[in-house]
């Protein structure tokens, strides 16, 4: 049976689950695995265990190897024989889970960001394309707000829709109707690469009503509608 190698974290007295572990040990267990009942469990990739624990320093995370049966759902496996192979230190697992330069925060392309998941240069907040932004969602630069490609915002801005500017914020325009009811739709579609193949498969499931949710939604345009999904309505 094949090694596999993999990363768990742990809480700061190396338990998990209410079992204590201890780095150079092996552990086994009997019974039949199952995900999240009966196994030592772990993710193939350090920033996944983040997932189901908290990013927090003084929690303890080490590199394992299963060494027994395996079984994997969705980013979190598990074993019934599992070695703690050492511990690993918080500036590698900043620079295991972020593919930037000097970021504290996780998965980052960027640098120097203390949030989760931005590409730009010093933000705080998390999925900032831009920099210096303490918001959300931003690709502009100094911005205290979130979803802004300004600069230097303070308060949430109007969007546009079908290339026209609205009076709506993106969190207005997240409630309407006809944008909830494509969410429900196509948010956890899987089976496609672009909006076309996914409006192809799930159109036929949308309601009169829905479709015409759609046809009142702020500046619409049946032609660029049918430009990006290839549905004329």
């Amino acid at each position: 049976m094949s090694i596999i190698r993999g990363y768990k974290v742990f809480n700061p007295d190396w338990t998990c689950r209410g079992f204590k572990y201890e780095v150079g040990k092996t552990y086994e267990l009997d019974g039949e695995l199952e995900i999240c009942k009966n196994g030592f469990h772990f993710c193939k990739n350090m920033i996944d265990c983040y997932d189901y624990y908290k990013f927090y320093s003084y929690n303890k995370v080490a590199e394992i190897e299963a060494i027994g049966e395996v079984i994997t759902q969705y980013n979190k496996s598990a074993t019934d024989k599992i070695k703690i192979v050492r511990e690993i230190s918080w500036h590698e697992v900043l620079d295991t889970v972020n593919t930037g330069i000097d970021n504290v925060g996780k998965g980052n392309s960027g640098t120097c960001n203390s949030g989760d998941f931005n590409s730009g240069t010093c933000n705080s907040g998390d999925f900032n394309s831009g920099d210096f932004n303490s918001g959300k969602y931003n690709s502009g630069d100094f911005n205290i707000v979130d979803y802004s490609n300004g600069f230097f915002n303070t308060a949430s801005q109007p969007v546009y829709m079908f290339n026209k500017i609205t009076d709506l914020t993106h969190a207005e325009i997240k409630q309407l109707s006809g944008i909830r009811c494509l969410y429900n739709h196509l948010y956890h579609f899987v089976n496609a690469v672009t909006l076309e193949e996914m409006f192809a498969e799930k159109w036929s499931e949308f309601t009169e009503e829905e479709k015409q949710a759609i046809r009142e939604l702020p500046n619409f345009d049946s032609d660029i509608f049918y430009e990006i999904t290839g549905v004329k309505l």
